[in-house]
């Protein structure tokens, strides 16, 4: 299963072309980095409540 898993993307490159295919990879890498900033701003007041006893105010 693993094998045919690592010929999807060699079978893309084939059906849609490398430019093509260079397009999609961007798009997917940029979307990624758009979940950080989100994945951080939930996280981040999640934890500041979980310790309350340290809190300042």
């Amino acid at each position: 299963m693993k094998d045919f898993q690592a010929l999807i993307p060699i079978m893309a490159v084939n059906m849609l072309g490398a430019k093509l295919m260079l397009y999609l990879f961007i798009g997917a890498v940029s979307g990624s980095f758009l979940i950080i900033p989100r994945a951080t701003s939930t996280s981040l007041p999640a934890e500041g409540s979980h310790h309350s006893e340290t809190a300042c105010c």
